[in-house]
């Protein structure tokens, strides 16, 4: 699924036109046919204009969230051109701390790897509290003393790594 869509704009008691929902989730007429080829059952079937039931429309596009999900391990970074979650490949693990700031003290932390399949850069963001809970520690230990001379430094807009 390429998009999010707010599920609060719909009503589950009420119903909704191919052109209601086309202009409540800004999609095209073609996306709601696809939906309907794929499992979204409109009220009446045979009648025209399609009309859907609010709560289906919901439960049609929660299913749908729910299986494009793809939950990782503590150890994996997910590779958007595999489309699944893997150990970084040895030696390539960056942790990068921002000036992100989540709460006290708990900075926003992105890891970056290469994915072993692919070689296409992966990214993971976390918080620097759970960056410890993770099993990224041991790893990013040994590319920090192999990075010798690099320091990770914070960065307001982009990824920054500066020279000594």
């Amino acid at each position: 699924m390429g998009k999010k869509y707010n599920l609060g704009l719909i009503r589950g008691n009420r119903s909704y036109s191919v052109n209601e929902i086309v202009d409540l989730f800004n999609v095209c007429n073609e996306t709601i046919r696809n939906w309907s080829r794929s499992g979204l059952v409109p009220i009446n079937p045979g009648e025209r204009p399609l009309l859907f039931l609010g709560k289906d429309i919901k439960s049609f596009l929660v299913k749908r969230r729910v299986i494009h999900k793809c939950p990782l391990r503590e150890n994996e970074i997910y590779c958007i051109k595999c489309k699944t979650g893997s150990p970084p490949k040895a030696g390539s693990l960056q942790i990068i701390k921002t000036d992100k700031q989540f709460s006290q003290g708990n900075f926003l932390t992105i890891i970056k790897g290469e994915c072993p399949h692919c070689g296409n850069l992966m990214h993971r963001f976390t918080s620097s509290r759970k960056l410890h809970e993770l099993q990224f520690e041991q790893d990013s230990k040994k590319v920090e003393k192999g990075l010798e001379g690099d320091q990770l430094t914070f960065f307001n807009s982009g990824f920054v790594t500066t020279k000594k």
